[in-house]
C-alpha cells in the first residue's frame, strides 16, 4: 500500500496537541491508520547541513563528476577549507550545478538513509580520482524521504547555508 509521511509538528499548526508522540501514535494507530514506525527526525538528521554551491566545475578526465566548492557558513569543525573558507565534495550528479543550495553530509556523518539499521555508513573524507572529498552531497533517497536518486536534491533558495537541515525540513 502507500505509505504517508506526517510531521508532528505540521500538525501543531491545525490543533493542540499536549500528548508524548508514544501517546498520539497509539491513538492514531487505534482509530486512524496503522502507524509503522516514529521516527525523530531531529536525531536522524542531526548531522545533515544545508550548504550554498559556490562552484561546481566538471572533473578532468571524468564524464559525469564534478568538483564542487560549498558554503556552509563555517558551520562545520575540523575540516579542510581553501582560502574562502568553502569546502570541496566530489559530486556525480547530474543536476549539479553552481548556484544550488543542496543537503551537505559532512565527513563522520551518517547517511541518514542507514540511520538506526545494523549497519549505518558513516561518512568520511576520501579521494575520488585523486581528488579530496569531504563526505557527500545528497539525494532524496540517501536522506530517506523518497525513492529518488537520479540526481541530488535540491533545496530551497531561501534557506541560509549552514542552517540545520532537521530544523528547516
Amino acid at each position: 500500500g502507500k505509505t504517508m509521511i506526517i510531521s508532528v509538528n505540521w500538525l501543531k499548526k491545525f490543533t493542540d496537541i499536549d500528548l508524548s508522540i508514544d501517546e498520539l501514535a497509539t491513538l492514531i494507530g487505534a482509530r486512524l491508520v496503522e502507524i509503522e514506525d516514529v521516527i525523530d527526525l531531529g536525531a536522524k538528521y542531526k548531522d545533515v547541513v544545508t550548504a550554498k554551491v559556490v562552484e561546481a566545475k566538471p572533473l578532468e578526465g571524468s564524464d559525469h563528476l564534478s568538483v564542487v566548492r560549498l558554503d556552509d557558513s563555517g558551520r562545520v569543525d575540523g575540516i579542510e577549507r581553501d582560502s574562502e573558507g568553502y569546502v570541496q565534495v566530489v559530486c556525480g550528479a547530474s543536476n549539479m550545478r553552481t548556484g544550488l543550495t543542496v543537503a551537505w553530509l559532512p565527513p563522520k556523518s551518517t547517511v541518514p538513509e542507514t540511520f538506526g539499521t545494523s549497519d549505518p555508513f558513516v561518512l568520511d573524507v576520501r579521494k575520488l580520482r585523486g581528488v579530496m572529498s569531504n563526505g557527500m552531497i545528497a539525494s532524496a533517497r540517501e536522506l530517506a524521504l523518497y525513492d529518488e536518486h537520479e540526481g541530488i536534491l535540491e533545496l530551497d533558495d531561501s534557506l541560509q547555508a549552514g542552517a540545520s537541515f532537521a530544523e528547516s525540513l
